[in-house]
């Protein structure tokens, strides 16, 4: 479990011993604020100042190989263009870090998978998040499901994106989002006459997102 950050919140890996083994490197990702000026996103007019909430990173062994896991939930603020900037300056951070591991001949594993809420409102070209999280290479697999993982909205806020020289060969190409909605309040959700009740319900007592869920295979 990760220290507060941005809005007092704390990331986590919750993991089955019996599967993985928590290797040395455990952190947050980091620039520099000499580096702050090498975060440079093409059409954003803004300056990188660190990461809101401090990307969060675990490394695991698994079978024959060891696995990064960088948890990540990056800005939001609204749809106002300012904030549509720091945004994209923040995925595009994450982005270049992966690259530079990617390079690294230091680097602790090859294999690295970047995951959470980056707040994205279409996982698609042109949007400007994905345009941000894609630029060095990082791939996005599609859903198999059709459900946003926001509760509110439907929207793709949350991701798993690998690096395609490597993670990716372990990818099932099985990949969704639990649609818990018909199991939690089956009272409110058969009524179906109130969907703002319900969801309300399940951002208050359970959370404003679905969990997402990918299947990796060693």
């Amino acid at each position: 479990m990760s220290d507060a950050s941005g809005n007092n919140e704390r990331m986590a890996f919750l993991y089955d011993s019996k599967k993985l083994s928590l290797l040395e490197e455990v952190g947050e990702i980091a620039f520099s604020p000499s580096r702050f000026k090498s975060i440079k996103f093409p059409g954003v007019d803004a300056q990188f100042n660190a990461f809101d909430r401090t990307p969060y990173l675990a490394a695991f062994s698994v079978g024959k190989t060891s696995m990064m896991f960088v948890n990540v939930h990056l800005y939001y603020g609204d749809e106002k263009p300012a904030s549509i900037a720091r945004r994209s300056l923040e995925t595009f951070a994450v982005a270049k870090w992966a690259d530079l591991r990617k390079k690294s001949p230091y680097s602790f594993t090859r294999e690295l998978v970047v995951m959470g809420d980056f707040n994205m409102p279409k996982c698609e070209p042109g949007d400007p998040i994905y345009t941000a999280l894609t630029k060095f290479g990082l791939d996005l697999p599609e859903h198999s499901t059709q459900i946003g993982s926001s509760i509110s909205s439907d929207a793709s806020y949350d991701q798993v994106a690998f690096l395609p020289e490597t993670t990716k060969n372990h990818f099932t190409g099985k990949k969704g989002v639990f649609d818990f909605d018909a199991v939690l309040f089956p009272e409110l959700w058969k009524d179906g006459s109130n969907a703002k009740n319900f969801k309300a319900y399940l951002r208050y007592y359970i959370s404003d997102h679905r969990p997402m869920w990918v299947e990796l295979s060693f």
